[in-house]
């Protein structure tokens, strides 16, 4: 039987075409992975910084002290030394993280769901409190400091209100909301409960 050779061509060549197409696809669906591994890997990191010994006496200074030392002039000059001092070296570190999770959300490396999922609601309570401290760190550096962290405080209500929208939309237990509600009303009435929200 004879066989077109423009046909077999066509065939040939379709049959090449779903090859790359399927090699194409293999291709970024290991790369979603590899980018998923590596968002982990990244979001661990900062989970592992955020927790350690030094990080929490960054905010706890930041939280509880950083306002009454604005008002001593000594510390003031700290956060104005080309080289900063002990104390302003708690908002600087503090600083300095927000500034890397906000730099790994503008290069790919983070997505920014994850990130103002995990530090959204905290950077957008340290940055009020930072802001006067950070206004006076800049005004002696010759380059720009901390604006992706200002940005990411700045987007991260919206950001967070629009994935509160996306979770209401999904399906709700009522029994599930009960329970809460008692779990709710149990700590209210504890003698901790003045102590709810104490830690930053």
């Amino acid at each position: 039987m004879h066989v077109d050779a423009a046909f077999l061509s066509l065939g040939f060549s379709a049959i090449s075409t779903l090859v790359v197409v399927v090699g194409a696809l293999s291709a970024l669906r290991q790369l979603r992975y590899m980018r998923y591994g590596n968002e982990m890997q990244t979001l661990t990191s900062l989970h592992r910084e955020w927790h350690s010994e030094a990080m929490i006496i960054d905010r706890q200074f930041v939280g509880f002290e950083l306002a009454e030392a604005l008002e001593d002039p000594a510390f003031v000059d700290e956060l104005r030394a080309s080289s900063v001092g002990r104390r302003a070296q708690h908002v600087v570190s503090l600083a300095n993280f927000y500034e890397r999770v906000a730099m790994y959300v503008n290069g790919g490396a983070l997505s920014e769901e994850l990130a103002v999922l995990e530090f959204g609601v905290s950077a957008t309570i340290f940055w009020p409190i930072m802001r006067p401290a950070l206004a006076l760190f800049r005004t002696t550096r010759p380059l720009p400091v901390y604006y992706y962290f200002e940005d990411f405080a700045m987007r991260a209500p919206q950001a967070l209100a629009a994935m509160e929208k996306r979770r209401r939309r999904l399906r709700r237990d009522p029994a599930m909301d009960a329970l809460v509600a008692e779990a709710n009303a149990a700590v209210d009435a504890s003698p901790l409960a003045s102590q709810r929200g104490s830690d930053l």
